[in-house]
């Protein structure tokens, strides 16, 4: 009896905003009604606050955290602007990226370019660096049999803008384009080369098949048509480590400890028993780690634990075989070359206010006073400028983009 009145007297002392939260809303796909597990929520701010369960139900919040923004990696996203509803529906979004062909038996690699967008964090017990960051990258995938030319399935920075926000427990609240220190996860998750179907989704269009590994579901494959998805708990099995190979090395060091490692991969025309690069529409990835990758700086010189946490988005722009003589070009593009010219993918969700707010206090620096008043380093000599026409063919596929500078 004394425990319950205990109980009930802490219900009642609990804030208004936590009582409002909506248990029990679920994710799901507006034509089937399958629960969509792992989708992607964020509050009014822009903030990530967590993930769809694996039965599609939203993570509970305040009612102080609304209108929500979920996200789904193909799919349309969807806001919710007040707590109470059963369901949210999300819309398959339209993919407007045509097949790949392969024109000519000569030996050719896959050229691929995508948009990248993400929010990463870097938190210490003293400070906070919120980044917000959008680039080009490519990726360049020989086909079967060439020989000396391996390519890369790393993701290549070509241009790239960054806005950094620092805030510290002495108030500082200061804003920058650049920073020193390395710290987002994005740039070691690559492409996977091929991957097998599982049985149950060959030669069906609509199925969905989970491997479970011992605690929890490793692999949850599901197919709608010509499009599959494809969901992996890099953490739950060591066999899946083989789809971010390139961040798998992080996974063992012993200064890292991964929370999270979710990578949800989107595949389009898909019709053989095996999906691979050239079917890749767009990739999504949610990553925690307490402790940060080798070669990265710290961002304080105490020995305090530093936590990251990333989400990004990876959008396909452009799919092409090129001969491995243009490859071999490619191999050589520096970044400096294009400067900050990016094509963002028309139909992305809005950026949030928040987000919006941090672009507009980077922009507004006067870059060039503060250069000015910089003495150049006489060690820093005369850069070359080698042509190339990545430019021409970005223009060429500027046309339903926006962005484009």
């Amino acid at each position: 009896m004394i425990l319950r009145l205990l109980i009930t007297l802490l219900l009642l002392a609990l804030p208004s905003a936590v009582m409002s939260q909506s248990p029990g809303t679920v994710v799901v796909d507006a034509v089937s009604g399958i629960p969509l597990r792992k989708a992607s929520v964020f509050d009014c701010n822009g903030k990530f606050i967590g993930l769809s369960s694996d039965k599609g139900v939203m993570p509970s919040v305040p009612e102080s955290a609304y209108p929500l923004l979920v996200r789904y990696v193909g799919y349309e996203p969807v806001t919710v602007r007040r707590p109470g509803g059963s369901r949210v529906m999300m819309h398959e979004s339209v993919s407007e990226l045509p097949e790949v062909v392969v024109s000519s038996a000569s030996p050719k690699a896959l050229h691929i370019l995508a948009y990248v967008r993400e929010n990463s964090m870097l938190t210490t017990y003293r400070d906070t660096v919120e980044l917000f960051r959008e680039k080009m990258v490519d990726f360049m995938l020989p086909a079967a049999g060439v020989r000396n030319f391996t390519g890369w399935t790393a993701p290549r920075i070509l241009s790239i803008r960054s806005y950094y926000h620092f805030r510290d427990d002495a108030g500082l609240d200061s804003v920058s384009d650049a920073f020193p220190s390395h710290f987002s996860w994005s740039d070691w998750v690559g492409v996977a080369r091929r991957i097998p179907v599982p049985q149950a989704l060959r030669d069906t269009d609509n199925a969905t098949d989970t491997v479970r590994g011992r605690w929890s579901a490793t692999r949850v494959w599901r197919r709608a048509g010509g499009r599959i998805y494809l969901d992996a708990d890099i953490m739950a099995d060591m066999s899946n480590r083989q789809l971010v190979p390139h961040i798998a090395g992080f996974i063992s060091n012993d200064e890292i400890d991964f929370r999270r490692l979710d990578v949800r991969y989107v595949f389009d025309n898909c019709d053989d028993d095996e999906v691979t690069a050239d079917n890749l529409s767009a990739m999504s990835f949610n990553i925690e780690s307490r402790g940060r990758g080798r070669r990265n700086e710290r961002v304080s010189r105490s020995r305090e634990p530093e936590y990251v946490d990333t989400y990004a988005e990876l959008y396909v722009i452009d799919k092409e075989y090129i001969p491995i003589k243009e490859a071999r070009k490619w191999d050589n593009f520096s970044m400096r070359e294009n400067g900050s010219m990016i094509l963002v993918p028309d139909g992305l969700p809005q950026l949030p206010a928040s987000t919006l707010a941090l672009i507009a206090r980077v922009e507004n620096i006067d870059t060039v006073e503060i250069r000015l008043k910089t003495e150049i380093d006489p060690r820093i000599g005369r850069l070359k400028v080698i042509k190339w026409d990545i430019l021409s063919r970005l223009k060429r596929m500027a046309r339903g983009f926006v962005g484009l500078e």
